[in-house]
C-alpha cells in the first residue's frame, strides 16, 4: 500500500481524532478509506440514476406503440429466449 501525505485544518483534523477516540474508526485512514468509498457508491447511483432518466426520456419521445399488451409481451419473451434467459 502506498503511503499518502495530507495537510488538513486543525478542526477536520480534530473531528477525525473524535470519531477514532469514540472508536467509530480505528485509524485516520480507516476514516478517509469509508468517506472514499461512499463517494464512490454515490457517484455510481447518481449514474445510473442519469442513464434511467436517459431510458424514460427515450421512451417518451418515442411515443405511443401500436403494439397491444399481448404484442409487448411475446416480444420480450421471443427476446429473453434469443438472450438464454427465458424460463419456462
Amino acid at each position: 500500500m502506498n503511503a499518502i501525505s495530507l495537510h488538513l485544518r486543525h478542526d477536520i483534523r480534530d473531528w477525525i481524532e473524535s470519531k477514532i477516540e469514540k472508536g467509530e474508526f480505528a485509524s485516520a485512514a480507516d476514516y478517509l478509506s469509508e468517506l472514499v468509498e461512499r463517494d464512490r457508491e454515490s457517484r455510481s447511483e447518481e449514474e445510473r440514476i442519469g442513464e434511467i432518466r436517459q431510458m424514460i426520456a427515450e421512451s417518451e419521445a418515442s411515443g405511443v406503440s401500436d403494439m397491444t399488451l399481448d404484442d409487448i409481451f411475446e416480444a420480450a419473451v421471443a427476446q429473453a429466449k434469443a438472450a438464454g434467459v427465458y424460463r419456462e
